[in-house]
């Protein structure tokens, strides 16, 4: 008997460890899946909060007279009669702690009407953010973003070309069921040239349909771009030089273009490379969208090309979810001095990780943008000068690596091995800006 309570002990336990796990199991699944949307968190957590702040206004203004509402309150309170004879009895103390709920109750109302006014904000940058998704790029085939690091240049020419592939797959797709079945009246009329120009067609549709469920359509990127489970395809220096066939309507995206295409190609750049750029619209109606650091950052053949250059300023997070950022920096503080401590909680750290990814995904990016037209020509063109303002959502539509280009950093492999000061004045061999210690070490390394 003793062994078998034993075993229903013992197997009790198991169960209930079980259960722990799957609901622990359960819950990373929820808040992973949370974790990955663009929009609907901004939305539940504005909708939240403006639906207590209406309720609260709405009770305000239904249960007071609100015509002497505040101002007969601020009257009353500045009034200087009202503390002649002071006696602390307990009805004066109670006017006064009726006064000061009344001063609460009039911030609380202040917050009400600042929360419902975030919630038309939220709801007018979606609605922008669509209607900027929908024309970006209606009338122009090659584009540049330019400005410092963090301006927002790779996270809005990521954008534009996963919203412009949308567009374009669509518009091939409308174009090959269309054509199709206008090949007789074709054949019949003579109209080779509308002929030969369905056979790429088709051969383009073809080939993006047959790999829709794996990859974007329409889309070719120089690093990896994740939208929606499916990837985008591989754009390497063979669709530049010309040796490797595009298909139809393809929305190619060079982050860092300069990097391969910089300014000093210009004078020692191939045909087939020149070319390209220059007849970019011809050879497969493609769309091409850049990012560098600077506006002379890429070839001269490449920018006389461009449609228009525009210059990032700056990015800030806009409708930011305050609230939520300070419980979280709290709680991140108390699991690091937990873990410090050796105190390992796993569904405490895990529901922190969560909690602070999700927080991030609420609000919206707000870049700030200056076009400065084709910069290879003197008035640069009709919107050279334009200033305006780019939003997207603060956990984009798509996913990425920031940091996708850390295998070019030639010491990645090294170990590390960093000494520490133990005086204030520098040598010789201490000074940064000593450029010949620097140099004769890279010749040693290249000499080794």
């Amino acid at each position: 008997m003793k062994d078998l309570y034993g075993y229903k002990r013992y197997r009790k336990q198991l169960l209930r460890g079980l259960r722990r796990y799957n609901r622990f199991s359960r819950f990373c699944r929820i808040a992973e899946k949370l974790s990955r949307e663009s929009f609907k968190n901004t939305r539940r957590y504005m909708r939240f909060f403006s639906t207590l702040s209406l309720l609260f206004v709405i009770s305000f203004l239904a249960t007071r007279d609100w015509y002497h509402g505040w101002y007969g309150i601020l009257c009353t309170f500045f009034d200087v009669s009202v503390f002649d004879g002071m006696q602390f009895d307990w009805s004066l103390i109670w006017e006064f702690g009726k006064l000061f709920f009344q001063l609460g109750m009039l911030i609380v109302f202040v917050f009400a009407f600042i929360n419902i006014f975030k919630r038309c904000q939220a709801k007018h940058y979606e609605r922008r953010y669509y209607a900027q998704a929908a024309t970006c790029m209606e009338n122009q085939h090659s584009v540049c973003f330019t400005g410092p690091p963090g301006s927002g240049k790779s996270s809005s020419g990521g954008d534009w070309a996963v919203n412009v592939a949308m567009r374009r797959w669509e518009d091939l797709k409308y174009e090959y069921h269309t054509k199709k079945r206008q090949l007789r009246n074709y054949a019949r009329l003579g109209q080779t040239e509308e002929l030969e120009k369905f056979k790429a067609l088709e051969e383009a549709y073809t080939f993006f349909k047959s790999r829709e469920r794996w990859y974007v359509p329409c889309l070719a990127t120089t690093f990896g771009m994740r939208v929606g489970g499916r990837y985008s395809y591989k754009a390497n220096n063979s669709f530049f030089t010309q040796q490797q066939r595009i298909p139809e309507y393809c929305v190619i995206f060079d982050d860092e273009a300069g990097g391969s295409k910089g300014a000093d190609t210009s004078s020692k750049v191939a045909d087939n490379v020149a070319d390209f750029y220059r007849y970019v619209r011809h050879y497969g109606d493609f769309i091409l969208i850049m990012t560098e650091q600077g506006d002379d950052g890429t070839g001269k053949y490449i920018r006389k090309c461009l449609d228009d250059t525009i210059y990032c300023k700056s990015q800030k997070w806009v409708v930011r979810p305050g609230f939520l950022l300070r419980r979280w920096q709290k709680m991140r503080r108390k699991l690091i001095r937990r873990e410090e401590k050796g105190k390992y909680r796993p569904r405490y750290n895990a529901f922190v990780y969560y909690f602070g990814r999700i927080a991030r995904t609420i609000g919206y990016r707000r870049i700030d943008f200056r076009s400065m037209g084709n910069i290879e020509h003197s008035d640069g063109g009709d919107i050279a000068g334009r200033e305006g303002i780019i939003l997207l959502p603060s956990r984009l539509v798509y996913d990425y690596d920031d940091r996708a280009y850390r295998f070019t950093y030639k010491a990645k492999d090294l170990p590390l091995e960093l000494e520490g000061w133990d005086r204030l004045t520098l040598r010789p061999e201490d000074d940064i800006r000593n450029v010949s210690v620097v140099r004769k070490a890279g010749e040693n390394q290249k000499g080794a």
